[in-house]
């Protein structure tokens, strides 16, 4: 994967070969001690949220632009639905920065603030990619589908860096949180068929050793925006939607070609010329993504033997 990715960088390096040649190198000079590998090569860029899809100032870089928005509509329609889904929690709830109101997750939500996101992903995707609008609704489907939970997963490493980088806390979905705390009242509105002690037991664990570390790994690397709209482009476009379908495959691949491209614009605007160690670095995060994805199936079986969330897989 990482392979074609350089592949395609190349490309889009050599189509600017002649402005980088005429333009020398912006050389960042590196703070004592840290790890050249890993330092931020531009500027943190401000937090999005929901206020992207209806207060989002225009840049020239269309491209970039026409993400954000389809991002900010993906966080609209989940605080809108997550929200309707959470009002008897809203009193227990605390008030962040960006009007956003963060509330305990509960049991009985999350499998429904789960489709909230799954229907969000795909008017993002239908907001933000021209080859998407134009899929069948099974393609668009089966696209979402599979790459549901390494979207999500990048999300809430993206929301729990900003709102909580020193906490062992976690943004769950788009308006609940999860941490050891929120998981003592996580099981109080559960069935009674549920054991909830093995049950925290299980979330604890889940917590501790896959979501605290993904969202370091992430906090690690530090995209930008546009590294993290890149992101988000690259895990909905992977190889692993074509299941055999060549024209699925073809468009993918073009797609993950203009990403890229665009990517490496960004860099050069910037006056990031050399930047292969950070794009290595932010494309590691891919692979988090997808180790976290895994896991997080596996852990839903688990649940399922445990006779966790029966009541919304029947449905």
């Amino acid at each position: 994967r990482f392979e074609r990715f350089s592949s395609v960088m190349r490309s889009a390096v050599s189509k600017d070969e002649s402005s980088s040649q005429t333009t020398p190198p912006t050389t960042q000079a590196e703070t004592p001690g840290e790890d050249a590998s890993s330092r931020q090569l531009i500027e943190p860029s401000p937090f999005m949220d929901h206020k992207c899809f209806s207060n989002l100032p225009s840049t020239s870089n269309v491209f970039f632009d026409n993400l954000k928005k389809g991002y900010g509509l993906f966080c609209t329609l989940r605080r809108c639905g997550e929200l309707g889904t959470s009002l008897r929690q809203l009193s227990g709830g605390f008030q962040l920065a960006s009007e956003t109101m963060l509330v305990p997750a509960t049991y009985s939500h999350l499998i429904p603030n789960a489709r909230i996101a799954g229907g969000a992903l795909l008017e993002m995707a239908n907001s933000s990619y021209p080859d998407f609008q134009k899929l069948s609704d099974e393609d668009k489907k089966c696209v979402a589908q599979r790459r549901f939970l390494q979207i999500l997963s990048l999300d809430r490493s993206y929301r729990s860096a900003h709102y909580f980088p020193h906490e062992d806390t976690i943004v769950l979905n788009y308006c609940t949180v999860m941490n050891e705390k929120v998981l003592t009242t996580f099981f109080d509105d559960c069935p009674s068929t549920i054991n909830k002690a093995d049950a925290m037991d299980e979330v604890k664990r889940s917590l501790r050793h896959a979501l605290l570390l993904n969202k370091r790994n992430f906090l690690k690397v530090r995209p930008t925006n546009e590294e993290f709209l890149a992101l988000i482009g690259l895990l909905l476009w992977a190889d692993e939607i074509s299941n055999e379908n060549e024209a699925l495959s073809s468009i993918a691949e073009r797609n993950r070609a203009e990403i890229l491209s665009q990517l490496h614009d960004f860099y050069l605007k910037q006056g990031v010329h050399e930047y292969a160690t950070r794009l290595g670095d932010v494309l590691c995060l891919i692979e988090s993504m997808e180790k976290m994805a895994c896991k997080m199936q596996e852990d839903f079986h688990l649940y399922r033997l445990m006779n966790f969330f029966d009541e919304d897989f029947e449905k």
